[in-house]
């Protein structure tokens, strides 16, 4: 990355009124967020959605009919596009994801037969285990089949529910509403909000939200791209080995993608159950294990930094970190929104590096 210029001289004055600005801004932001704490996904949602249609719809106009047609088009073909996507691909995943629960009996028994007697007959013969602790071990194993059956159950009853659950938790009739009220008064919002900017700060400001802008875009764009990319690759790899269920995992695990190495993790996991249930040979194993290190490797070696990084400058080790630390303070949302987080992370920083450049601190210490 190449650094900034070193600005000769720094207005510390402005410098500190443009940090207290934003500092009392977050601070407002998030006393809003509680505020509206029950309504947080249909509005999150909903700006998402506006904030990915909006540089279509300003080709409309910033006002009139013509941004009213078009901001009723895009989410019109939006929210299509989401019903037929959901109408054709739902059903099908369930039926497919209730098959691979089925095969966990299948998975368990080869488990027991093929690979326990060598796994015990190891741990016993190194001495890490006892003959007893190795049994008692393993008969605990055996309740796990009752599992099955609830897991199926399950299944069923989530797909019974799944309408009234996004309708209550998402109320789908009121995230394009909000979507709608964004597009049409976006602008709007924008010039009221900076009629309480200061003059001096409006210029630090604008090339600030420009950078972030920017930033925010490239890891949007960059992330489903690389995600659709995978997904070709997990296709192609399953369908050569002969994997069962190879377009439906390949589907899956290409999309876990959006975060990142989790297609790892679940395309890992699903390979594993399939192969286990009619399992003939380790070279079942070896094959979809040679399907990740080769996708693995295009993907850290060639589509990522391609994508990814040639816009934003994240090596995949600090992307990796990040998404481990997310993830045990912020659960779910941690993953999701580890790689924006750390990208907003890097603006912040490039944008304080030539302050402090410029510091009496860091002047002194080159003398």
């Amino acid at each position: 990355m190449t650094q900034s210029p070193i600005p000769k001289s720094v207005d510390w004055v402005l410098a500190r009124r443009f940090v207290l600005f934003c500092s009392v801004f977050l601070v407002g932001f998030f006393l809003v967020g509680l505020l509206f704490h029950p309504m947080w996904v249909p509005i999150f949602v909903g700006m998402f959605i506006s904030y990915l249609l909006l540089p279509w719809v300003d080709r409309f106009g910033k006002n009139g009919a013509q941004r009213v047609c078009g901001i009723l088009g895009f989410l019109l073909l939006f929210y299509t596009a989401v019903t037929l996507l959901a109408i054709w691909g739902l059903p099908e995943l369930y039926t497919e994801l209730f098959s691979l629960t089925r095969r966990i009996p299948a998975v368990y028994h080869t488990l027991l037969t093929k690979w326990v007697p060598w796994v015990q007959s190891f741990l016993i013969s190194s001495g890490f285990f006892s003959p007893k602790e190795i049994n008692t071990f393993f008969l605990e194993w055996k309740e796990a089949l009752q599992l099955v059956d609830r897991a199926q159950q399950a299944l069923t009853t989530l797909w019974r529910t799944v309408p009234n659950v996004l309708g209550t938790v998402l109320n789908l009739c009121l995230i394009p509403l909000v979507s709608f009220f964004l597009l049409q008064h976006y602008h709007r919002i924008q010039d009221q909000l900076r009629q309480y900017i200061p003059d001096d700060l409006r210029g630090p400001l604008r090339i600030f939200g420009t950078r972030v802008d920017q930033t925010i875009r490239s890891v949007l764009r960059g992330q489903v791209t690389v995600a659709f990319l995978v997904t070709l690759c997990y296709l192609i790899g399953f369908s050569l080995i002969g994997l069962p269920s190879a377009l439906t995992i390949g589907l899956i695990a290409g999309s876990c993608r959006l975060i990142p190495y989790l297609d790892v993790v679940v395309g890992g996991v699903l390979g594993l159950l399939v192969i286990l249930s009619d399992f003939h040979s380790i070279s079942q194993v070896v094959s979809l294990l040679v399907v990740f290190i080769v996708v693995q490797s295009l993907d850290g070696m060639l589509i990522t930094p391609r994508i990814i990084g040639e816009r934003i400058g994240l090596h995949p080790m600090i992307v990796i970190l990040s998404i481990l630390s997310f993830a045990q303070w912020f659960g779910f949302w941690g993953v999701l929104l580890a790689i924006p987080s750390i990208a907003l992370l890097k603006v912040l920083w490039v944008s304080a590096a030539p302050f402090y450049w410029a510091s009496a601190f860091f002047v002194r210490r080159e003398k």
